[in-house]
């Protein structure tokens, strides 16, 4: 096994920590079914909330599935009274976690770390600009790429080193945080079932059918099943970025910049150690980091 940590000669040359704090989660509760939600933005959240609506309300929510004012109507109260922390819905269940994540299949929607940051990166600051409404949602950056990498490695890095503490998810934490310090994945990998998500073809169908048959296994129905697989997963988000030029844009001057590149691994470094996920082949500055084998 090949591990490439980063060198550690230079404070401006590290990797960020593996679960040096923990974002606060978002997990949403299926009693009937017994399924904790844990979610993860830009990780395939926004059908996650769907199916998880469906399952609490199958009726209502075929009935105005192709109504998405209703939908949002009928969905988001029920997503807001049940998103709560992992340690809260231990003790709404009036029992400790370890217990809680016996009971309730624990999952996560994890995704390739620079993937996951380019459809993030696009949608909030290329498409929808959400930094006209408020600076601080592109870091001071606005819509300029290179600004807000380095600028989104000082701010994990601080995190990290100071250890600061979030009460509750805030909009750039959540979209842009590493994954690894989400969802209790630092403590409960090995009770966390972990679905890997992505915009290749190939992904998307090993992920749809690992969906599914967890599903099954929780005994969810097949009418219910065939429901969420062509009426969910079946249709595109509203908030998907697959396919869009500034997608692609955005992609293209990553991946032809190893130092961006580089700023990416040592910011995400851990979510690729922590979900055995394989580190981008393209322009990796191999003196920036010691290779040791084991």
């Amino acid at each position: 096994m090949k591990l490439y940590p980063c060198m550690e000669s230079r404070n401006d040359n590290k990797c960020i920590p593996l679960f040096p704090i923990s974002v606060p989660d978002q997990n949403i509760l299926s009693k009937k079914y017994k399924i904790n939600f844990c979610l993860i933005s830009k990780n395939f959240s926004t059908k996650m909330r769907q199916i998880y609506c469906y399952l609490e309300r199958p009726i209502l929510f075929a009935r105005n599935k192709n109504n998405n004012k209703r939908l949002h109507k009928l969905c988001d109260p029920l997503k807001k009274s049940n998103k709560v922390s992992l340690n809260k819905a231990s003790r709404m269940n009036k029992t400790n976690t370890t217990t809680f994540l016996n009971t309730y299949q624990h999952v996560v929607v994890v995704r390739d770390p620079i993937e996951r940051f380019v459809s993030g990166w696009s949608y909030v600051c290329a498409i929808t600009k959400f930094w006209k409404q408020d600076k601080r949602n592109c870091l001071g950056c606005k819509n300029n790429l290179v600004c807000f990498i380095n600028a989104l490695y000082n701010k994990v890095f601080k995190s990290a080193k100071y250890s600061f503490i979030l009460k509750e998810p805030k909009f750039m934490e959540d979209h842009f945080y590493p994954q690894s310090w989400r969802c209790g994945v630092n403590k409960y990998k090995n009770r966390t079932k972990l679905l890997l998500y992505g915009s290749s073809k190939e992904t998307q169908v090993k992920f749809f059918k690992e969906l599914t048959t967890l599903l099954q296994q929780r005994h969810v129905p097949k009418k219910q099943l065939t429901f969420i697989t062509k009426n969910i997963l079946g249709q595109r988000s509203g908030h998907t970025t697959i396919g869009k030029k500034e997608r692609l844009m955005v992609e293209k001057k990553i991946y032809s910049n190893k130092t961006l590149v580089n700023i990416l691994v040592k910011i995400f470094y851990n979510d690729y150690i922590a979900f055995d996920l394989k580190f981008p082949k393209q322009n990796i500055d191999l003196e920036s980091v010691k290779i040791i084998t084991a």
